[in-house]
């Protein structure tokens, strides 16, 4: 399904359900993952980031 088609057949009430049912019965590759233990990646802060680069550039040393 493309996002096209979603927009124009999925309205709130029927994503509400969809919700409401995956609640329950979540979609296979979610289930899968849980089992397996898998979790979404944690999020580097570009702040973070730039910092780790830095330290990087100057070859660990600080100051």
């Amino acid at each position: 399904m493309t996002y096209d088609q979603v927009r124009h057949e999925i309205d709130f009430p029927r994503l509400e359900a969809l919700n409401r049912y995956w609640q329950y019965s979540p979609p296979v590759h979610i289930s899968v993952a849980l089992y397996f233990g898998l979790k979404k990646p944690v999020k580097v802060k570009a702040q973070d980031m730039a910092q780790s680069l830095m330290a990087f550039i100057d070859g660990g040393q600080s100051g």
